[in-house]
């Protein structure tokens, strides 16, 4: 089993590293409900999301897969450098894919942030 001493981040700073990344995309998902209508997505904005969101959530699926058998295999910092990089494309998806398309038209379904921010987890 080879098992690695050292990783690249520590797990305090992971820690820290994933509630920066969590609170900058709630702001982010936040400051889109102020957007002007002028730069708001449109519909045909919304018909590339379909393979855009295919491509991510492949990626995010391999990366996960690889962390899996990272950490089985006794490697801590490549099974971190898996996972966050399977937690940033999981916010590039929820960034580029679900939150704008929420705006097409005009339609925003939700009044609260953290009500938006459940449902679209659950939709990943």
């Amino acid at each position: 089993m080879n098992t690695e001493k050292t990783t690249w981040i520590s797990d305090k700073g992971f820690f820290r590293l994933v509630v920066v990344i969590t609170i900058a995309v709630m702001g982010l998902v936040t400051l889109l409900q102020y957007l002007p209508a002028d730069m708001r997505p449109t519909a045909e904005f919304a018909k590339v999301l379909p393979f855009t969101n295919a491509i991510l959530n492949s990626l995010v699926s391999v990366a996960l897969v690889l962390g899996f058998m990272a950490i089985k295999a006794g490697k801590k910092g490549t099974h971190q450098a898996y996972m966050l990089t399977a937690f940033i494309l999981s916010t590039v998806f929820l960034l580029k894919g679900y939150a704008p398309s929420l705006y097409v038209n005009g339609v925003y379904p939700f009044n609260c942030v953290f009500v938006e921010l459940c449902y679209l987890s659950h939709l990943h």
